[in-house]
């Protein structure tokens, strides 16, 4: 009866296993076969483009700042987008002529919203926004980039400004189109929103 009782507990452990081995077998082949036919959608958009009025916290004093946000969006979102960051790809100024001039080239993240909480990539099944630029009152324009190249001036840039951004998401799964964003700030401020809109604007193509 021990000996019975002892080969059904074997068998019954050797089921168990073979269930736990068959269910993560099952789980990696659902989830490569998810992220190969039905991986995330990752899309951009402007988050809000009267941007957000804070203030920037300098020696002794604290200036007003207008921060302007991008959100990624993952349209799939019962599949997990993972490692997402927001990627600059380019920048283009306008030359006295209105013509594109290509201005800088290459891979570098933006920062996101609140970053010192936030790793520096995430997984993005809801919605994330990041920091794209500022304009802080009598100190110009800034973009906020994870790194400054040695190539490209990005902060604090005073007066008439013209850009051409090409930005991306990516993930370990998928990298989203590519998107067009046109800046243009006459070098003025504003305090009221609407205001300031008449001289800064974002558009997305």
């Amino acid at each position: 009866m021990e000996n019975n009782t002892q080969n059904v507990s074997t068998i019954w452990d050797i089921l168990t296993a073979l269930g736990t081995v068959g269910s993560c077998i099952i789980a990696l082949f659902f989830d490569k076969f998810k992220n190969k036919f039905f991986p995330p959608k990752l899309e951009l958009e402007i988050d809000n483009i009267y941007g957000e009025l804070t203030e920037k916290n300098f020696p002794a004093v604290q200036i007003p700042s207008r921060y302007y946000h991008l959100k990624v969006t993952n349209k799939r979102r019962w599949v997990t987008a993972k490692n997402v960051q927001i990627i600059l790809r380019s920048v283009e100024k306008k030359g006295v002529n209105g013509n594109w001039i290509e201005h800088w080239r290459g891979d570098i993240p933006f920062m996101w919203r609140h970053e010192n909480i936030r790793p520096v990539s995430l997984n993005v099944g809801p919605s994330y926004t990041c920091d794209l630029c500022d304009i802080t009152k009598n100190r110009g324009l800034t973009f906020h980039l994870k790194t400054i190249p040695n190539n490209f001036v990005c902060t604090e840039m005073h007066g008439e400004q013209h850009y051409k951004l090409l930005i991306e998401a990516i993930s370990d799964e998928k990298t989203s189109k590519t998107y067009e964003y046109i800046i243009d700030w006459d070098g003025l401020w504003e305090d009221g929103e609407k205001e300031m809109s008449k001289h800064f604007s974002i558009k997305q193509r």
